[in-house]
């Protein structure tokens, strides 16, 4: 009879012990000579740090972080996501390839990290997400929907398109399009 009791009140709560939600998290690590350009396409969800100066190489760091109640589904989004890189040209090209299919179930962000040069240029695709620069002072082009950036202490060309919001720290740059719902300066 307790046995019974339990289940029942499990199944009045909406617990199911069987379909606990796990984490799993992946870290991908890639690094090449600076090309003068980085491209970075397919961002989705999760943020972009980029931080110029502090490296003669282009060293990146992405941390995916996967949560799911189903554990197959998990484990197949989780074994297919990666961050692919290629050299073309004067271009690093990065896209980060996530399955077509991503189940209701399932929940996800890729951050990055981005040390680099100070004056490597930068081109960065992204649906949304945080986009934080520091001390970049080459060429920086962010095509988003509805993302949000943060720049510390920049000094490149900056265009800027479909912001939902931008904060712009020190930088003495050259605005040549900045384009978003709400933008503040901060000297």
């Amino acid at each position: 009879m307790k046995v019974f009791c339990l289940i029942l009140i499990f199944s009045f709560l909406g617990g199911n012990c069987l379909a606990a939600e796990t984490v799993r998290e992946k870290r991908i690590e890639k690094e090449f000579d600076p090309r003068g350009k980085i491209v970075l396409k397919n961002h989705n969800r999760g943020s972009i740090n980029i931080k110029a100066g502090s490296s003669s190489k282009v060293e990146i760091s992405g941390y995916l972080i996967v949560e799911g109640t189903d554990q197959t589904e998990l484990r197949t989004f989780y074994e297919e996501v990666d961050l692919c890189a290629a050299k073309k040209e004067e271009k690093i090209i990065l896209k980060i390839k996530i399955p077509d299919y991503i189940s209701p179930g399932i929940e996800f962000e890729f951050n990055l990290e981005i040390n680099l040069p100070e004056n490597e240029n930068i081109e960065i695709n992204s649906r949304a997400g945080r986009i934080i620069l520091s001390g970049v002072c080459g060429e920086v082009e962010i095509n988003a929907h509805r993302a949000i950036l943060e720049v510390e202490n920049g000094c490149g060309k900056l265009i800027a398109r479909g912001l939902k919001r931008a904060l712009l720290a020190g930088f003495t740059g050259e605005i040549i399009e900045l384009e978003g719902e709400e933008i503040e300066f901060i000297d």
